[in-house]
């Protein structure tokens, strides 16, 4: 049976208290990344971005914040290694059972942003890096 990724993306219905949870998703591969890695200096980055417009006058005691234009993540963990990818490709994934993760984080993240870009850099093997 195939399962496929639309229909996962589609079966994602998140609510309003639920916002952050693609984020946090986001935060646990960078985690589990960094601790395959065994970097020494690990670091994790958050960049929050909202708009900036005249129709959103900033008051910094106002419940409505302006919208997030952008989250954009950097970590320097192992990166997309050839099973980290086929991992990422596959729903369900067990590759990262043992770290808690079911396989299915990265559709909330599809279900819920307009767009997604990842960048990953690594090592395989002897070959230096490689650009995805």
């Amino acid at each position: 049976m195939e399962v496929k990724a639309k229909d996962i993306i589609d079966s994602v219905d998140l609510s309003k208290s639920e916002s952050f949870l693609p984020l946090y998703e986001c935060i646990v591969n960078s985690i589990v990344s960094l601790i395959k890695s065994k970097q020494k200096n690990s670091q994790i980055n958050i960049f929050i971005e909202r708009e900036t417009s005249s129709k959103y006058d900033i008051d910094f005691f106002d419940k409505t914040p302006q919208p997030i234009k952008s989250i954009t993540l950097y970590d320097n963990g192992e990166g997309f290694t050839e099973e980290n990818f086929n991992s990422f490709n596959a729903p369900f994934s067990k590759v990262n059972k043992k770290y808690g993760c079911k396989g299915v984080g990265r559709f909330t993240m599809l279900a819920m942003f307009k767009q997604i870009k990842i960048c990953s850099i690594f090592k395989q093997g002897n070959k230096g890096s490689v650009e995805i």
